[in-house]
């Protein structure tokens, strides 16, 4: 009784005091660093300590959604012979990714995965294979496409002679969940041993709850964490709460890194 009672006036105090808007930005700020939200810089939002604390064991990692490379420029920092296969179907973005010369254990490919082979039109202004992103009331916005090309992971693996993906880094606006079906014959037999998948606003316009990639893992091996800063947070069941379309990154590792997980 005492802490509830505690609770209800801290809260009515707090609604009867002013909020100046810089105090309510300030509050907001630290409120999203603490838990990694909306924050695309990979050296805070925990994306790199992620990195760091599993590269060690990588010999394979899938960097899909690469842009110009900046994940695979971090992960080849902190491997000295792992094997990195970047993906990223825009061909501007491909042109700066290979620019950035990058050594022969990186395998460049214009291609993106999905769970099924074909080809795609992709907004070019949102990078999503979703469309533009605009209010119901804004009327039609200008959009340029490209039409890109799509295959599977487990064709690409099977094609390539992938036996197995240490890491699997998604960053894919709101197709995340499509990658990984298209990977289930690897993901059933364990031979993708981590993945990292992006959540957030993305999401509303491919119509891909994090309710649904919880369920997804439901019959896989696979324990799931929410990155943040300075850890990895055990997500036993699917929260509610974490469905707020605020940007995110999750991390799906399999039992066998029981020891591992940094």
């Amino acid at each position: 009784m005492a802490p509830y009672f505690l609770k209800k006036l801290f809260l009515k105090t707090a609604i009867a005091l002013p909020a100046p808007r810089v105090v309510y930005r300030l509050s907001r700020l630290y409120h999203h660093t603490k838990d990694g939200e909306n924050f695309g810089d990979m050296t805070i939002n925990g994306e790199v300590r992620f990195l760091r604390s599993q590269a060690p064991d990588c010999d394979v990692l899938f960097d899909v959604g690469a842009n110009r490379g900046e994940w695979t420029r971090h992960a080849l920092a902190l491997t000295e012979e792992a094997q990195i296969h970047c993906f990223e179907p825009v061909s501007s973005l491909y042109r700066s990714l290979v620019a950035n010369q990058l050594p022969e254990r990186v395998v460049c490919n214009q291609v993106g995965l999905s769970d099924e082979p074909g080809e795609r039109q992709i907004d070019l202004t949102t990078m999503s294979l979703y469309g533009h992103r605009q209010s119901p009331d804004s009327g039609p916005a200008p959009s340029l496409t490209e039409e890109v090309r799509l295959e599977t992971l487990d064709a690409y693996c099977a094609g390539n002679g992938v036996e197995q993906i240490d890491l699997l880094k998604l960053d894919v606006e709101g197709h995340e969940l499509a990658v990984m079906r298209g990977g289930l014959s690897m993901l059933r037999e364990g031979r993708v041993r981590r993945i990292q998948f992006e959540y957030g606003p993305s999401n509303i316009y491919s119509r891909v709850l994090l309710r649904d990639m919880f369920a997804f893992f439901e019959d896989l091996d696979y324990d799931v964490f929410k990155i943040v800063p300075r850890d990895l947070v055990r997500v036993k069941t699917y929260d509610p709460q974490l469905e707020n379309f605020q940007y995110k990154n999750f991390a799906a590792l399999h039992s066998s890194l029981a020891t591992k997980r940094g």
